[in-house]
């Protein structure tokens, strides 16, 4: 659909007519762009600016002048097709993006569980070392005092007090 256009801004005079004719104002128009689903480039927007139509001839310069109108329609067609293709793989971005966040959210979560379950290990070790700790305890508490150890409390109940001691206990006497 490519179509060759004549730029004029001046009033010029086309072969094969007599009257010296004013062509009608340039339309600015964009290249046809391919319509294929893999296009994923931005495309920029370009909007039509038609100005008021005149008449044109219908020489054997322009075989194709009539339908300038119908293929500015074909291609605002296309680009709004190009849009919504880009509105449809941003839509699939979007999507693609809240995926992933859910399977960030799934991580976490996983991560807060597993973290649950070290705390569970390591409370249910501390209970265990409390346990054990309770047990040496009991194991002190019914082992018998050593002959030596009995030796020392005899001593240190016949042994006279010190001089330290006794003011000691005359200080708590008075």
């Amino acid at each position: 659909q490519q179509q060759t256009m004549y730029m004029t801004s001046q009033p010029t005079s086309i072969v094969g007519i007599s009257q010296q004719q004013q062509l009608p104002p340039t339309y600015t128009m964009q290249a046809p762009l391919s319509t294929s689903s893999s296009v994923t480039s931005l495309i920029p927007m370009v909007t039509i600016k038609q100005e008021p139509q005149i008449p044109m001839p219908n020489t054997q310069m322009r075989p194709n002048s009539q339908n300038f109108p119908v293929q500015q329609q074909q291609q605002q067609q296309q680009q709004q097709q190009q849009q919504q293709q880009q509105q449809q793989q941003q839509q699939q971005q979007q999507q693609q993006q809240q995926q992933q966040q859910q399977q960030q959210q799934q991580q976490q979560q996983q991560q807060q569980q597993q973290q649950q379950q070290q705390q569970q290990q390591q409370q249910q070790q501390q209970q265990q070392q409390q346990q054990q700790q309770q047990q040496q305890i009991k194991q002190e508490l019914m082992v018998p005092p050593m002959p030596q150890q009995q030796q020392q409390i005899k001593q240190d109940l016949m042994a006279p007090p010190t001089p330290s001691q006794q003011q000691q206990i005359k200080q708590e006497l008075m």
